[in-house]
């Protein structure tokens, strides 16, 4: 697990993201008493459009969230292709629920109020085709959230992971009380790179909201964050209706 001290070690027992990796990736801000900071990851899907986790905006105006893409890095100077755009909408979907501590469509649409211009390190997610089976896949995740399960390590550069897609019969054995949501196919399941359980890859506070791309150019947006189940050590992703 990462630490302040291995700065290499980012998302959980991930690393840093280089310029261009993964340019649909997109941070979002929300302003508290004024000073806007950090808060979730989020993934563009038009150029007007961000998805993100419901309960990252669930209670924010608009005017209270902004969407930052070709974005890096909080702590290093600019690159010159971030881009900061104002939230106009926030779209929550309308079965967005919680059942057993686990939200349920717990995705969220947000209405950009002026569309970003593409580059070479802004594009948009290609979303995957419902008829494809990822299981036993590897992909990427991504995000700026913490690094291990004590909240103590925070980066301030994107980070990546390796991980993969695992079927639902694997994942009830490891999670059985979301079995029933597992069996609607609400969910898919993502565990840590097989072979390498001594060091799991894992999402971590913050980074809900952030995407799950799989596919040869890493470009395939199969879900997005939205549960660990607290632990940092293995998660769900929503399925993409």
């Amino acid at each position: 697990i990462g630490s302040i001290d291995e700065p290499r070690k980012r998302i959980v027992n991930g690393q840093d993201a280089q310029l261009f990796d993964i340019p649909s990736q997109v941070a979002l801000m929300r302003k508290f008493d004024g000073i806007w900071d950090r808060w979730c990851g989020a993934v563009l899907i038009a150029w007007n459009k961000v998805l993100t986790a419901a309960h990252c905006v669930d209670d924010s105006l608009p005017s209270e969230i902004r969407a930052v893409v070709g974005f890096l890095n909080y702590n290093e100077p600019k690159t010159g292709y971030e881009q900061v755009a104002s939230v106009s909408e926030i779209n929550v979907h309308e079965n967005d629920r919680t059942i057993l501590n686990l939200n349920v469509y717990d995705i969220a649409v947000l209405t950009l109020a002026t569309p970003v211009v593409p580059s070479i390190h802004v594009k948009i997610a290609r979303q995957a085709d419902k008829s494809e089976s990822y299981v036993n896949t590897t992909c990427i995740i991504s995000g700026w959230g913490y690094t291990n399960k004590t909240l103590m390590a925070r980066p301030n550069g994107l980070q990546k992971a390796v991980t993969m897609i695992i079927s639902n019969t694997e994942c009830k054995l490891e999670w059985p009380q979301f079995a029933d949501a597992l069996d609607e196919e609400l969910f898919l399941c993502v565990h840590n790179e097989k072979g390498k359980s001594d060091q799991p890859t894992s999402i971590c506070a913050g980074d809900s909201g952030g995407p799950l791309l799989c596919g040869p150019n890493n470009d395939i947006l199969v879900g997005t964050a939205v549960s660990n189940e607290g632990k940092c050590k293995g998660f769900f992703l929503l399925l993409l209706f």
